[in-house]
Order: C-alpha cells, then sequence, then structure tokens
C-alpha cells in the first residue's frame, strides 16, 4: 500500500505516493501516467521496487482534456445535487518560482527525475524539468535541458541533417492536390525513388 498526501481544496498540492513503512531516499514526478502497463507500472515500480517517491501529476493539457470531459459527462447525467468534477488543474505542477518552490518543499523527498507517459504533456514536462532546476529545492533533479526537437518530428530531423545524419524529407500537405506536387517534387516516379509515406 502507499500513502497519499493530495488535498483537492487547495491549489498545487502535490499528490505524492510512497511506501509509509520505509522513507525514500528520493522520488520521481510522473507526468499523465494514465495507463497501468506504462506510467501506472512505472509509478507502482518506483515505490514498491526501488522503495522510492512518486509525484503524480497532470498536465495542464490533460488536465483541460480530462477535466472538459468529466464535466461534460456529468452535465448529461443530469443527476442533481451531485458534486462538481474536480478542477483538475490543480493536480498540475506550478511553473512559477515561488509557487513551484513551496510546492517541493511539500514533497517529503528529493525529486531526482520528471517523466513523462503522453505526448502532450512531454512540453510542460520539459518546462518543470527547468523549473525545477532552478530552484533552491530541486538539486538533486538530473535533467538535460529544454530542446524542441525531442517532440518535434520536423526540428528533430533538422538537427540529425545539421549533424550529418540521413534523415528523410518531410512536408505537410492541406490537400490531396498538395500531396501529389509535393511527391512529384520528392521524385515519386523518378529512378531510386521507391515510395512516399503519406500520414
Amino acid at each position: 500500500s502507499s500513502t497519499s498526501t493530495e488535498n483537492k481544496s487547495q491549489k498545487y498540492i502535490p499528490d505524492v505516493r510512497y511506501d509509509p513503512s520505509r522513507e525514500p531516499p528520493c522520488g520521481a514526478i510522473f507526468v499523465d501516467p494514465f495507463s497501468a502497463y506504462h506510467g501506472g507500472h512505472l509509478v507502482s515500480a518506483a515505490i514498491q521496487k526501488y522503495g522510492a517517491g512518486a509525484v503524480r501529476v497532470f498536465s495542464p493539457y490533460s488536465a483541460r482534456g480530462v477535466g472538459g470531459a468529466l464535466k461534460r459527462n456529468a452535465a448529461a447525467s443530469g443527476e442533481s445535487g451531485a458534486p462538481p468534477p474536480e478542477d483538475l488543474l490543480s493536480r498540475t505542477a506550478p511553473l512559477d518560482r515561488a509557487e513551484l518552490e513551496s510546492w517541493l518543499r511539500a514533497i517529503p523527498f528529493p525529486v531526482v527525475a520528471v517523466l513523462c507517459e503522453t505526448d502532450s504533456g512531454l512540453e510542460y514536462a520539459e518546462e518543470l524539468s527547468s523549473a525545477i532546476a532552478e530552484c533552491p529545492s530541486g538539486g538533486a533533479l538530473r535533467h538535460n535541458g529544454r530542446c524542441g526537437a525531442r517532440r518535434d518530428k520536423y526540428l528533430m530531423n533538422g538537427v540529425c541533417r545539421d549533424a550529418g545524419i540521413a534523415t528523410v524529407r518531410q512536408a505537410t500537405c492541406q490537400s490531396t492536390e498538395d500531396a501529389v506536387r509535393t511527391a512529384l517534387e520528392f521524385g515519386m516516379g523518378s529512378e531510386g525513388v521507391e515510395g512516399i509515406i503519406v500520414k
């Protein structure tokens, strides 16, 4: 079993989990740990296998999406007197330095990593890592900076190309005609061009 110190009535109270039978030497923040076989598994392994702590947070993108869905479902159910859905933005971590420092002090172990399950939460996870690294309470965090190329395939291809690594050409097309024109520009139909992938 694990201990949870979440408080739904106050904004930015971290959802801290750990095994109460042993003090965690360190822990990690898990952004958007939705699936039991990925994020949920990592949270459980951190606590049960490694004796570490875990802090579960929503990315703002996921908090708005899931919160909106919960509100729509509550409205569609027509239950009068039902409590309103939780404001899931309160389950994010603040990026403001003073608020973040206070939030980190409420965590009973040093945070050494920020991990993210969702693509939509990656930018936020990098922002959070950078912000934590700049806080006095964030000294244990292992972080290698922010890099848009980790999230954006177009930027990633540019970084690889600049480093001399072969990459595929890519383009965003708005219509079928645009896709055909781009395929011809890329050499479709020419010798040595075996195919083009359209997503």
